[in-house]
């Protein structure tokens, strides 16, 4: 069976289960933790610091970091390596899950290296990487990769409670003790992953949950068919899209009744939840610009309308290439409140933003109406809003 929806239908749900709409998003610490739970693993900003706690600033109302950092310095939020084997958070109560999900199982006999990190683990206890590291008296090089490899395979974690460059490093079974990775059999755990990704993200398809889990697409389409066959997914039809999307069966009846949302406009990190399954689509559409490396992925009413490409150089933002969709930019309305959201977003409402070219076109004189109707004056070679 397939259920047949419309584009709007699923820009709607997805917005709402995103927490992206105007009426979905939270506005308390206690939303806060429920919002990185339903979206795990959730990661920190891209290009924050190495120990940021995770941020869902788009999807709060009057947002604070204190809110993130209080659920992470009281141990309920877990970091860990999980999709791609990148650096994210996950609920204290869910790493058995995903860990067994995502674990990268060492090979054996374990290698040296990783064998004597353990062993000073068990002896000692927990200890910061750079003593750790000094007692091993491994290379540096092949101490970090002995260590990541661990990491990756859940065997060592790190214990990140504050914004530390040099916090604890324990066992798992000693960190955390309720967490039992033989509890799971590893396709069973990404099966029900999978699930709960498909409840936060909407109906998706094999390439969308690949690129989200980096789990390659044979083996999702093995998973895939198998939650069809236990009536755990069911089959979705886009309109308009050739490709099929599979849903948790428990969500057909909310699809099918998503109301529209209010208009709004976000702008996210390439690595948050709603971006990083749609990463194929965006990185071949926005060739020869790397994904990975802008400023901000600007979101129109719940489907991705453009980005910004650029870098932080003595105290402004230099955004040299800002590509929209061409219907958001010669509607003035809307454009006017594209560049609002990313002045106040991308630079904080704080920091100049120069802004080069709009897709592509770095002189015309539709460029600098647009500009200029947002207060933007023409310089030597780009337009500058100062604060």
């Amino acid at each position: 069976m397939t259920v047949p929806i419309t584009r709007a239908q699923l820009l709607s749900f997805r917005a709402r289960r995103q927490y992206l709409a105007p009426d979905a998003q939270g506005r308390t610490p206690e939303d806060v933790f429920a919002i990185l739970r339903a979206l795990q693993p959730y990661p920190p900003i891209a290009g924050t610091m190495p120990g940021s706690a995770p941020h869902p600033r788009s999807r709060v109302v009057g947002y604070q970091d204190e809110w993130s950092q209080r659920w992470r310095a009281a141990g309920r939020l877990v970091k860990g390596r999980f999709m791609k084997g990148n650096v994210a958070y996950v609920s204290g109560a869910d790493l058995t899950l995903y860990a067994a999900a995502f674990r990268r199982p060492l090979r054996h006999p374990i290698p040296r290296p990783a064998r004597r990190i353990l062993d000073l683990l068990e002896q000692h206890g927990p200890m910061p990487k750079s003593m750790l590291r000094e007692m091993t008296g491994i290379e540096r090089g092949r101490f970090d990769r002995a260590l990541l490899s661990l990491n990756r395979a859940f065997e060592v974690m790190e214990i990140q409670r504050e914004v530390d460059w040099d916090s604890q490093w324990d066992l798992l079974w000693h960190a955390y003790p309720g967490a039992d990775l033989d509890a799971w059999e590893q396709s069973d755990a990404q099966a029900e992953v999978l699930r709960r990704f498909t409840i936060a993200f909407g109906p998706a398809t094999v390439a969308e949950m690949s690129d989200w889990s980096g789990w390659n697409q044979r083996t999702i389409t093995k998973l895939v068919d198998r939650l069809v066959a236990h009536h755990t997914f069911v089959r979705v039809g886009i309109e308009g899209e050739a490709e099929a999307a599979y849903l948790a069966i428990e969500d057909t009846k909310a699809l099918k009744a998503a109301a529209a949302v209010s208009r709004f406009i976000v702008v996210l990190p390439p690595n948050d939840p709603f971006v990083t399954p749609q990463w194929s689509h965006l990185q071949a559409r926005y060739r020869p610009y790397p994904l990975p490396y802008c400023y901000g992925v600007i979101v129109v009413d719940g489907e991705i309308a453009g980005a910004a490409w650029g870098h932080y150089k003595r105290r402004y933002i230099h955004i040299e290439e800002l590509s929209l969709e061409p219907a958001i930019v010669h509607d003035p309305p809307r454009m006017d409140e594209v560049l609002t959201t990313l002045e106040s977003q991308v630079g904080a409402g704080q920091v100049p933003i120069h802004i080069y070219g709009i897709n592509g076109v770095a002189e015309a004189p539709w460029i600098g109406d647009i500009l200029a109707r947002n207060g933007f004056v023409r310089q030597a070679g780009y337009y500058v809003k100062e604060k």
